[in-house]
């Protein structure tokens, strides 16, 4: 079975910054996020046969913690990286109890002011690090008609002769379309038709952990750069 292209081409593109930061001499930083409970215990044990020394409590039972941190070979853990938190809902995983906005803020409070100015972090592809800006979030069918219409314009999206759509067209353009083997003509677009045309908007992806970088290296004069692994 063949491989995703996209994968071959994320993994060809990781594998490619990774040498050149490498060549650099910049520390790479290594994030996560995981969890544990207060009854967790170890799978083998020493013990002098002793039954009082068994754990009375299954390991799986009890306050679930939450936590994220950061840590580098150069020097062990980021300082002040590691938060824990009480988790609140027995589930599987932390997944469930890990979103946008707790990455979010503990990248802009918790690790960006503690690494290295030339450190690389790197990070996963978990959805909750990869979360798109406005400006780079491509067409959605929950739009409403009017938003894409004016996506397509902000794109200066054309036609085939090469003119600009405009929201004239879309309004007052006359469309033939096939209904019951019966060509018929009618006025203005449909939304599924208007939404066809910007899904062929391509938009480079521009992340919110990325300009949140950025925005950091300009107000303290710093290189920090971000390296996202392929899968």
């Amino acid at each position: 079975m063949r491989e995703d292209p996209t994968n071959v081409i994320r993994r060809e593109k990781y594998i490619e910054m990774f040498i050149t930061y490498f060549e650099q001499s910049r520390s790479f930083v290594y994030m996560d996020e995981s969890w544990l409970n207060k009854n967790m215990t170890l799978s083998h044990l020493w013990s002098d046969g002793n039954m009082n020394m068994e754990p009375m409590m299954p390991s799986g039972k009890g306050q679930r913690w939450i936590m994220i941190g950061a840590g580098c070979k150069e020097t062990g853990w980021i300082n002040n990286s590691v938060v824990f938190w009480k988790g609140n809902i027995q589930s599987e995983d932390y997944h469930s109890e890990m979103n946008a906005e707790i990455f979010v803020n503990w990248l802009t409070i918790k690790l960006l002011p503690n690494v290295d100015g030339r450190a690389v972090i790197v990070i996963d592809r978990a959805p909750y690090h990869i979360v798109l800006t406005e400006e780079s979030k491509p067409a959605s069918g929950a739009w409403k008609r009017n938003k894409l219409i004016d996506f397509i314009i902000k794109h200066e999206v054309k036609d085939k002769n090469g003119q600009l759509y405009t929201a004239d067209r879309f309004d007052n353009e006359n469309i033939q379309e096939l209904v019951d083997n019966v060509v018929v003509n009618k006025k203005g677009w449909r939304k599924a038709e208007i939404l066809s045309l910007a899904k062929t908007v391509n938009l480079p992806p521009k992340y919110i952990a990325q300009k949140l970088i950025d925005d950091f290296n300009d107000a303290n004069d710093t290189d920090i750069k971000l390296l996202i692994l392929s899968v």
